[in-house]
């Protein structure tokens, strides 16, 4: 099927001759698609005239701008309604040559693009200069050599041109490019489009924008260009992975053992579960909402296994190397299997941007009901689908947290300490009424005041006890914390994973190494230890104990806020009283 898409606006003059000359050459399927431009001449009665159910007409609101921009995001719209699988552009005011479908369909066959010469109407001998394609992607950017009118390409270049980014202003140029990385654009070395010269033409022959004006637009091309070819070269995992060393190498010098086997593990797992693109999308979005100006923050939540690679490149401000125990000895996943669930909080006013951004990027969004900002299910435009949960802090903590964010800074606010003693003795001293941070349970409370937490991992620990069946749980780890007792069980290789939680089961990551040690057991002693496991294990399933940092981190942080920023603190929390 053939799309044939037409910009028009006050083209009554010569619309009709061009129309006779394009739907004689498509066939019953094929299908005219014409976006005008709120014409106030005749066109649109001419256009009505034919009766032609092939003919689709659409209107489009003028965009604000020069000649080149409305013309752009009129063809745009055009574009945006074909459903063919070859798509070809014509200005309103040409004539196409008897033979231009069947001579571009025949080439695109094996071509992902084609380009033709033109011909200046009544004069055979002249011809409007239409220069080579280059065979590298800086020289047609210098050049741009491609005229819109006489190009006609395949659907698959269509998908990834859509949409023009709002700083390219010339369609032509950017669908040429693109159709360069794609695998180039071919030249029919024949006229096949007549071209009519007039008064009002958009462009002909040499160009009369300023020198600085040619350059702008092409370094906006390029720009572009470059973002989407980073995502299908960062698919790549070869590439995605020289890229995370490259910059590792630029934030930590020469690699650390420690930070090069984490990285190790972290790409072992993205490579067997095909992560690159989500990861490639992930980076591409946040420099995006960055160069706008939005601000944002993420977290990883099951990220943990890409914790470290997301740092590296920039997705996450939080560096799991400075809490290995938390981060690399409790949270890492061996199998790396389980996706993680992107969270991303942003400003609800930069709503209409952040969806623009989305857009941009070929990203799919499914919106749920409610609140300021609540996305699900991200789809990559390549299938791969991700369920990024993108979503505005709901509850009054979180809420707030993002506000001091605002009042305070972003980089004061993210780069505290995580054993500030005003912080830690604050905490220490809640109350039931949860005056700092909200409401806990009695047992959460009750830990607190008996392990007086110093750091926030020692808070991690402290919120894994998380009900009341845990009480005999939560006495033993504050006898062992406090007479300094390292032996729990009598297997020396279960308590070495016990120890930094003084001999009591807090994290998953704990339980999986625990279960490893019985399923590699010799036969002597997988009696025993599988006895032992067994205690262990049953009252962690029968709580449901999970990790905890993520929680310990935001409580610290409100802490600090009230602590070193009462002013802030207070303006926050009396302007979020009916917070939920």
């Amino acid at each position: 099927m053939i799309s044939v898409c037409m910009a028009t606006y006050n083209g009554a003059q010569f619309i009709k001759e061009q129309i006779d000359s394009i739907l004689c050459q498509l066939s019953t399927e094929d299908e005219l698609i014409i976006s005008d431009d709120g014409s106030t001449d005749e066109t649109l009665s001419i256009i009505n005239s034919y009766k032609d159910n092939r003919i689709k007409v659409f209107q489009h609101k003028a965009a604000e701008g020069s000649a080149f921009i409305k013309a752009t995001r009129n063809f745009e719209n055009a574009m945006s309604h074909a459903v063919g699988d070859y798509i070809f552009l014509s200005d309103q005011d040409d004539i196409w040559f008897p033979n231009k479908v069947e001579l571009c369909v025949q080439r695109l066959k094996t071509a992902v693009c084609v380009k033709s010469h033109l011909e200046i109407l009544g004069n055979k001998n002249a011809r409007v200069p239409v220069k080579n394609v280059s065979k590298t992607l800086v020289g047609n950017l210098i050049s741009l050599p491609f005229r819109g009118c006489c190009m006609a390409f395949r659907r698959e270049l269509l998908e990834k041109v859509l949409p023009i980014p709002d700083s390219v202003i010339v369609h032509d140029g950017w669908i040429g490019c693109m159709a360069h990385l794609m695998g180039g654009c071919e030249m029919i070395e024949a006229p096949l489009v007549y071209y009519r010269v007039h008064n009002t033409n958009v462009s002909i022959g040499r160009s009369k924008n300023s020198r600085y004006f040619q350059l702008k637009y092409r370094i906006a091309i390029f720009a572009e260009l470059i973002k989407r070819r980073w995502l299908k070269r960062m698919a790549d995992f070869d590439v995605f992975q020289t890229e995370v060393y490259s910059t590792a190498k630029e934030i930590f010098g020469v690699l650390p053992n420690e930070v090069k086997d984490r990285l190790d593990l972290e790409l072992t797992g993205i490579k067997k579960n095909n992560r690159t693109i989500m990861l490639a999308t992930m980076v591409s979005l946040m420099s995006s909402l960055e160069s706008k100006g939005i601000a944002s923050k993420l977290s990883l939540k099951n990220g943990h296994n890409v914790s470290l690679v997301c740092y590296v490149l920039g997705i996450s401000t939080f560096n799991p190397m400075k809490h290995p125990q938390l981060i690399t000895e409790r949270y890492i996943i061996n199998t790396l299997e389980s996706a993680p669930v992107i969270s991303l909080r942003i400003d609800k006013d930069r709503q209409d941007a952040v969806d623009a951004i989305l857009y941009d990027l070929g990203l799919e969004v499914e919106r749920e009901e409610a609140g300021p900002i609540h996305i699900r299910k991200i789809k990559y435009v390549d299938d791969n689908k991700y369920d990024f949960t993108l979503q505005f802090m709901y509850g009054a903590c979180c809420a707030r947290l993002q506000q001091l964010r605002t009042l305070i800074g972003t980089e004061a606010f993210e780069n505290i300490p995580d054993d500030d003693m005003k912080t830690m003795t604050l905490i220490n001293s809640l109350d039931l009424y949860g005056t700092t941070t909200g409401c806990f349970a009695p047992i959460t409370l009750e830990a607190i005041r008996q392990i007086q937490p110093k750091t926030i991992s020692e808070l991690a620990e402290v919120l894994a006890f998380c009900s009341e069946r845990q009480y005999q749980d939560l006495q033993r780890y504050i006898y062992n914390k406090a007479n300094a007792i390292s032996t729990y069980t009598g297997f020396p290789d279960i308590d070495a994973i016990l120890t930094h939680t003084h001999g009591v089961l807090l994290f998953t990551r704990q339980k999986n190494d625990i279960l490893k040690l019985r399923i590699n057991a010799s036969e002597s002693d997988k009696k025993n230890i599988t006895k032992e496991v067994c205690k262990l294990l049953l009252p962690f399933q029968l709580s449901n104990k999970c990790d905890k940092y993520v929680e310990a981190y935001n409580l610290y942080r409100l802490a600090y806020a009230k602590v070193h920023y009462p002013e802030a603190y207070r303006k926050v929390i009396e302007s979020n009283t009916n917070l939920k």
